[in-house]
């Protein structure tokens, strides 16, 4: 049987392009799958049969079918508006992929130690929230305030990361966490969020098409000096 984890499994790189074929899908919208492009018809034959021992995959007639609660989070992934990437530059979490269908979230991260290996986990909305608020603000031991003061240049340096991808920001030496939204159907970012240490102060810079907007990241209860 397949490994499963609380609410989701672990799986190879060349399972996942296999499900997301039988979906109907020819790529993974935000991930580069590694080795996908040179895989052999014989890998996939064998792939595809390991993925039938595993209860991955199961034969009905001459038909192919997704085990019920994987074949769920593949249509979550197929039905996705949008894409979430989510990157601490120190690596004190794993780099995170959301899809986010209505409710509904698929959360991608890499499985480990072990090569090309994937954790798939299905979530909430709400679920990603929380998450995320955990990664910036550090088990709630921070809060955040709206800067009316930003330090000069933030906003403009902020802005000048709008067309930037994601590898490109977090080389930058004031960069401490990244997050990116897109819209899967036309590729367009549609938010950026930010956060930069400077000293011994952190901002969190809010973008999207209209605008920037600079927040205090603060000790709970605390006040910038």
């Amino acid at each position: 049987m397949m490994k499963e984890i609380s609410k989701g499994y672990y799986i190879q790189e060349t399972e996942l392009s296999i499900l997301l074929a039988i979906k109907g899908l020819q790529e993974l919208y935000g991930i580069r799958l590694n080795g996908i492009e040179s895989i052999t018809q014989e890998e996939i034959y064998q792939t595809v049969f390991t993925m039938l021992k595993k209860g991955i995959l199961n034969k009905l007639q001459d038909r192919i079918q997704i085990e019920d609660s994987l074949d769920n989070l593949m249509d979550v992934i197929k039905n996705a508006q949008s894409f979430l990437v989510y990157a601490d530059v120190d690596d004190s979490s794993p780099e995170s992929y959301y899809y986010v269908a209505g409710k509904d979230a698929i959360l991608i991260q890499s499985g480990g130690q072990q090569n090309n290996l994937l954790s798939i986990e299905k979530m909430t909305s709400e679920e990603i929230m929380e998450g995320m608020k955990r990664n910036w603000l550090e088990q709630n031991a921070k809060e955040v305030m709206e800067c009316k003061t930003p330090p000069e240049g933030l906003c403009e340096e902020a802005r000048g990361y709008w067309l930037a991808n994601k590898e490109t920001i977090l080389q930058k030496p004031k960069v401490k966490q990244l997050l990116q939204e897109y819209d899967v159907h036309t590729k367009c970012k549609k938010k950026q969020v930010i956060k930069f240490a400077m000293g011994l102060d952190e901002y969190i810079v809010y973008s999207d098409e209209q605008g920037d907007k600079v927040f205090d990241v603060l000790e709970m209860g605390g006040e910038k000096s």
